[in-house]
């Protein structure tokens, strides 16, 4: 079995296109999917919101899964600038980890 994850609007209109999308990209059987109203304002601002902080939670479960938690998979894709959104979050997560310490 193969994962990948996805942030997305939470338009039901575009889950299946996306979905399909990224399984024929990457040959995924499974997309998690991280949805939330107005997802990609939310991660561009500069603002560090509640809603930012919520997409980043829910993005490190579903990597915690992808790179080695439950799910563990050697199958884990990604593009450069998946490298480069995962380099940023996984940043923007330390910072949120730090502030509650």
């Amino acid at each position: 079995m193969s994962f990948c994850t996805a942030v997305n609007c939470i338009d039901g209109r575009v889950e299946l296109p996306v979905i399909r999308y990224l399984q024929q990209r990457f040959g995924v059987l499974y997309v998690d999917l991280v949805t939330e109203p107005g997802a990609v304002r939310s991660l561009a601002g500069p603002a560090d919101t509640e809603t930012k902080r919520s997409i980043l939670r829910r993005v490190a479960v579903s990597l915690d899964g992808l790179t080695g938690g439950s799910r563990a998979r050697k199958d884990y894709y990604l593009t450069d600038k998946g490298r480069e959104v995962l380099e940023i979050v996984g940043r923007q997560l330390a910072e949120l980890k730090a502030e509650v310490q």
